[in-house]
């Protein structure tokens, strides 16, 4: 048979499949959906070039891509895995004399969700990887005693061994704000929370170490 007219019967095939596919309510062949839903997930993967300090999300909660011995070592809740990589989706959370080298985190007062009427200081130490430059801190809950003539009299919260010092003291409602600070590789940052106990207070801050190539 000429190949024209073989080339000529094949495209007739292919329009009668799509055509009766569409009489049907269907857009495209089965066949043709199927193939591309397999497509879709053979593509997923993790390139080999990824940013060091991966990142990964469980339902709205941020973990870190890691060793499953280091998560255990961090007391980090497993949430499942990461990519192709041999490494586990870990949840990071601490609280008052905690520390962590977790490149993500959580720092909240002891009872979270809940309040706490304690007083006492609560601070967490934050080791800083050797590629990191900064610190981004992502208050998801923050509610101190309120500033008193525009000074944190009361609780307040002041982050210790920036590259710049010492920061401002925070207090109030910063529910919802950000801060990124840089700091020196290889150091340890301090986030010290001093708490009067009335009134209550809770809070919940992410606290994500970031990599130089990743800015």
């Amino acid at each position: 048979m000429d190949g024209r007219i073989k080339l000529l019967l094949l495209s007739l095939a292919i329009a009668v499949a799509v055509a009766s596919s569409e009489e049907s309510g269907e857009t495209k062949p089965r066949w043709m959906r199927r193939g591309r839903q397999m497509f879709t997930r053979l593509t997923s993967y993790v390139p080999r070039n990824r940013p060091r300090y991966q990142l990964c999300e469980v339902d709205g909660t941020m973990g870190a891509c890691m060793k499953d011995s280091v998560c255990r070592r961090e007391r980090g809740l497993f949430a499942g895995y990461c990519g192709g990589d041999n490494e586990v989706c870990c949840v990071v959370d601490k609280s008052c004399d905690g520390s962590t080298r977790s490149h993500s985190s959580y720092f909240r007062n002891p009872n979270f969700p809940k309040n706490d009427t304690e007083e006492r200081m609560c601070p967490l130490t934050v080791e800083v990887g050797r590629d990191v430059c900064a610190v981004r801190l992502n208050f998801e809950k923050f509610e101190l005693s309120p500033f008193t003539e525009g000074v944190c009299i009361g609780d307040h919260l002041t982050i210790l061994g920036t590259k710049e010092g010492s920061t401002t003291p925070i207090c109030g409602n910063m529910t919802g704000w950000t801060t990124t600070f840089a700091v020196k590789k290889n150091s340890d940052v301090v986030l010290a929370m001093v708490l009067q106990g009335r009134p209550a207070h809770t809070f919940s801050i992410r606290v994500t170490q970031i990599a130089s190539h990743q800015q």
